[in-house]
């Protein structure tokens, strides 16, 4: 992406041949070779419809459980955590077509979209940094002695004229 997030591995997951039981598991790489820590949020869409409410999905990442649960709660996103550049991780994605699906939800071929996205994380400015406070106490000096200065023309070529 733009932010520097690669993927590998998987574009898009393909589903074949998927008969009530079964379950497939998958995994993606993802390295930030941008320059600054990103925050990541996996999405996986597979699509509208029932298929969505029935396969069920787990997300593991370097051996920890980020989701459990049906495909189509995964599709708002799931957080996946801060990475520094140049970090890696690995993703498991396990696809699972529950034993009591009716077999009417046997699935031939379908796809599941893998999307990423980044948030670049900014470093915010010190609480201790003055700039704007002394250039602003300076301006305003400035413009008081330049006020005292015409003031006192004035008033010297105001006593001048008598």
């Amino acid at each position: 992406t733009e932010a520097g997030i690669q993927k590998t591995s998987a574009d898009d997951i393909v589903l074949s041949r998927m008969l009530p039981g079964d379950e497939q598991t998958y995994t993606l790489r993802v390295d930030n070779r941008s320059k600054e820590e990103q925050e990541l949020y996996l999405k996986l869409c597979a699509g509208e419809g029932q298929l969505t409410e029935i396969l069920e999905l787990q997300v593991t990442q370097d051996g920890h459980r980020l989701y459990e649960g049906t495909m189509q709660d995964a599709q708002r996103g799931i957080a996946m955590g801060r990475y520094t550049s140049q970090e890696m991780t690995t993703i498991r994605i396990t696809l699972r077509l529950p034993k009591e699906t009716d077999n009417a939800y046997s699935i031939r071929e379908a796809a599941v979209d893998v999307e990423l996205t980044a948030l670049t994380i900014q470093e915010s400015v010190a609480t201790g940094d003055q700039t704007q406070r002394t250039l602003l106490i300076s301006s305003i000096l400035a413009v008081i002695s330049f006020l005292i200065i015409i003031v006192r023309r004035r008033r010297k070529d105001h006593e001048e004229a008598r």
